[in-house]
Protein backbone atom coordinates (compact mmCIF):
# COMPACT_ATOMS: atom_id res chain seq x y z
CA UNK A 1 0.00 0.00 0.00
CA UNK A 2 1.65 3.31 -0.85
CA UNK A 3 1.67 6.17 1.45
CA UNK A 4 -0.94 7.96 0.90
CA UNK A 5 -3.45 4.85 0.98
CA UNK A 6 -1.92 4.11 4.02
CA UNK A 7 -2.78 7.99 5.46
CA UNK A 8 -6.55 8.04 3.82
CA UNK A 9 -6.98 3.94 5.30
CA UNK A 10 -5.98 5.84 9.17
CA UNK A 11 -8.18 8.44 8.85
CA UNK A 12 -11.04 6.20 7.90
CA UNK A 13 -10.14 4.08 10.66
CA UNK A 14 -10.14 7.17 12.99
CA UNK A 15 -13.35 8.22 12.03
CA UNK A 16 -15.24 5.07 12.55
CA UNK A 17 -13.85 4.61 16.20
CA UNK A 18 -14.65 7.86 17.11
CA UNK A 19 -18.63 7.42 15.38
CA UNK A 20 -18.66 4.11 17.57
CA UNK A 21 -17.42 5.24 20.63
CA UNK A 22 -19.07 8.29 20.59
CA UNK A 23 -22.76 6.51 19.37
CA UNK A 24 -22.34 2.78 20.74
CA UNK A 25 -22.94 3.42 24.49
CA UNK A 26 -25.52 4.93 25.82
CA UNK A 27 -28.56 2.67 25.29
CA UNK A 28 -32.06 4.76 25.97
CA UNK A 29 -30.26 7.60 27.41
CA UNK A 30 -30.76 10.92 25.96
CA UNK A 31 -28.61 12.09 23.22
CA UNK A 32 -26.91 14.35 24.99
CA UNK A 33 -25.34 12.04 27.37
CA UNK A 34 -24.31 9.67 24.85
CA UNK A 35 -22.73 12.71 22.44
CA UNK A 36 -20.64 13.85 25.64
CA UNK A 37 -18.12 10.87 26.13
CA UNK A 38 -15.90 10.21 22.67
CA UNK A 39 -12.25 10.35 21.12
CA UNK A 40 -11.00 13.66 21.05
CA UNK A 41 -13.72 15.04 23.81
CA UNK A 42 -13.07 18.24 25.98
CA UNK A 43 -14.25 17.88 29.25
CA UNK A 44 -14.05 20.70 32.23
CA UNK A 45 -13.05 19.42 35.98
CA UNK A 46 -14.04 22.18 38.93
CA UNK A 47 -13.66 21.73 42.31
CA UNK A 48 -15.43 24.09 44.70
CA UNK A 49 -15.71 25.26 47.55
CA UNK A 50 -18.79 25.48 49.27
CA UNK A 51 -18.44 24.95 52.70
CA UNK A 52 -19.56 27.08 55.28
CA UNK A 53 -16.19 28.52 56.76
CA UNK A 54 -13.08 27.48 55.85
CA UNK A 55 -10.50 27.33 53.26
CA UNK A 56 -10.21 24.16 50.68
CA UNK A 57 -6.86 22.25 49.95
CA UNK A 58 -7.05 21.11 46.71
CA UNK A 59 -4.53 18.63 44.64
CA UNK A 60 -4.81 16.80 41.80
CA UNK A 61 -3.20 15.12 39.45
CA UNK A 62 -2.72 12.21 36.53
CA UNK A 63 0.28 10.21 35.62
CA UNK A 64 1.11 13.05 33.59
CA UNK A 65 0.11 16.03 35.10
CA UNK A 66 0.38 17.26 38.58
CA UNK A 67 -1.85 20.58 39.32
CA UNK A 68 0.07 21.67 42.40
CA UNK A 69 -1.74 22.73 45.61
CA UNK A 70 -4.87 25.40 45.15
CA UNK A 71 -5.90 26.98 48.57
CA UNK A 72 -9.12 27.75 47.52
CA UNK A 73 -11.12 30.47 49.94
CA UNK A 74 -15.04 29.61 50.49
CA UNK A 75 -16.70 30.36 47.36
CA UNK A 76 -14.45 30.10 44.83
CA UNK A 77 -13.29 26.68 42.88
CA UNK A 78 -10.75 25.90 41.09
CA UNK A 79 -11.38 24.58 37.17
CA UNK A 80 -9.38 22.49 34.30
CA UNK A 81 -9.79 21.06 31.19
CA UNK A 82 -8.78 17.92 29.47
CA UNK A 83 -9.36 16.47 26.22
CA UNK A 84 -9.21 12.80 25.25
CA UNK A 85 -7.33 11.40 22.79
CA UNK A 86 -6.34 7.60 21.58
CA UNK A 87 -3.45 6.50 23.54
CA UNK A 88 -4.32 6.12 26.85
CA UNK A 89 -7.52 6.60 29.38
CA UNK A 90 -7.45 10.06 31.05
CA UNK A 91 -7.79 10.39 34.66
CA UNK A 92 -7.85 12.75 37.79
CA UNK A 93 -7.62 12.35 41.77
CA UNK A 94 -7.92 14.64 43.73
CA UNK A 95 -6.86 15.20 47.77
CA UNK A 96 -9.27 17.99 49.29
CA UNK A 97 -7.99 18.51 53.25
CA UNK A 98 -10.64 21.01 54.93
CA UNK A 99 -8.85 23.91 56.65
CA UNK A 100 -9.83 22.66 60.54
CA UNK A 101 -9.63 18.51 59.85
CA UNK A 102 -10.86 16.37 57.10
CA UNK A 103 -10.05 14.66 54.12
CA UNK A 104 -11.48 12.88 51.11
CA UNK A 105 -9.34 11.00 48.32
CA UNK A 106 -11.42 10.84 45.11
CA UNK A 107 -12.03 10.10 41.45
CA UNK A 108 -12.48 13.66 40.04
CA UNK A 109 -12.28 12.53 36.29
CA UNK A 110 -12.25 9.36 34.17
CA UNK A 111 -12.30 8.61 30.76
CA UNK A 112 -15.05 6.72 30.28
CA UNK A 113 -19.00 5.96 29.71
CA UNK A 114 -19.81 4.56 33.07
CA UNK A 115 -18.08 7.38 34.56
CA UNK A 116 -18.86 10.23 32.27
CA UNK A 117 -22.71 9.47 31.86
CA UNK A 118 -23.54 7.73 35.34
CA UNK A 119 -21.28 10.33 37.63
CA UNK A 120 -21.35 13.66 35.57
CA UNK A 121 -23.61 13.16 33.04
CA UNK A 122 -22.05 15.27 30.14
CA UNK A 123 -18.56 16.96 29.81
CA UNK A 124 -18.60 19.26 32.67
CA UNK A 125 -17.60 17.53 36.33
CA UNK A 126 -18.09 19.82 38.93
CA UNK A 127 -17.43 18.55 42.51
CA UNK A 128 -18.45 20.68 45.40
CA UNK A 129 -17.11 20.12 48.89
CA UNK A 130 -19.75 21.27 51.75
CA UNK A 131 -19.68 20.53 55.09
CA UNK A 132 -21.02 17.46 55.53
CA UNK A 133 -18.65 15.82 52.51
CA UNK A 134 -18.02 16.05 48.74
CA UNK A 135 -21.08 16.46 45.64
CA UNK A 136 -20.77 15.76 42.16
CA UNK A 137 -23.13 17.96 40.00
CA UNK A 138 -25.57 15.60 37.69
CA UNK A 139 -26.40 17.27 34.54
CA UNK A 140 -29.41 15.82 33.29
CA UNK A 141 -31.05 15.92 36.86
CA UNK A 142 -29.50 19.53 37.31
CA UNK A 143 -28.84 18.34 41.55
CA UNK A 144 -25.96 17.91 43.46
CA UNK A 145 -25.60 13.87 44.32
CA UNK A 146 -23.87 13.19 47.31
CA UNK A 147 -20.66 10.89 46.92
CA UNK A 148 -17.89 11.49 50.01
CA UNK A 149 -18.06 12.38 53.69
CA UNK A 150 -15.08 13.52 55.22
CA UNK A 151 -12.12 11.05 56.65
CA UNK A 152 -10.89 11.87 60.07
CA UNK A 153 -9.77 15.40 61.72
CA UNK A 154 -6.12 16.57 61.77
Amino acid sequence: MNPHGFLVHFLLLILTITIIKSSNHGGNKPKMIADAYGVFVKYHIAVINGLSNETLNVHCKSDSQDKGLQILAVNTNFTWSISTGFTSQAFFNCNIIKEHGGKIEFLAFLDNAKFVDDGCGGRHCFWKARDNGLYLWHIPDQIYVFKYGWQGKF
